[in-house]
C-alpha cells in the first residue's frame, strides 16, 4: 500500500469522554459516536 500526501499536516484527536483516537487536519470537528461529544485536537 503505498502512502501519498504530506502526514505532518495531521493532528491527533481524542475524546475527553471515552479516548478514542483519530487523526486528522486540524480544521476537522468531530464528535465522538460513543459519547456524543466533542474532540479535543493535540497540537
Amino acid at each position: 500500500m503505498e502512502r501519498t500526501g504530506n502526514r505532518s499536516n495531521r493532528i491527533k484527536y481524542t475524546c475527553p469522554g471515552c479516548a478514542a483516537n483519530a487523526w486528522g487536519k486540524p480544521s476537522l470537528k468531530l464528535i465522538c459516536g460513543e459519547c456524543h461529544v466533542q474532540f479535543a485536537g493535540e497540537p
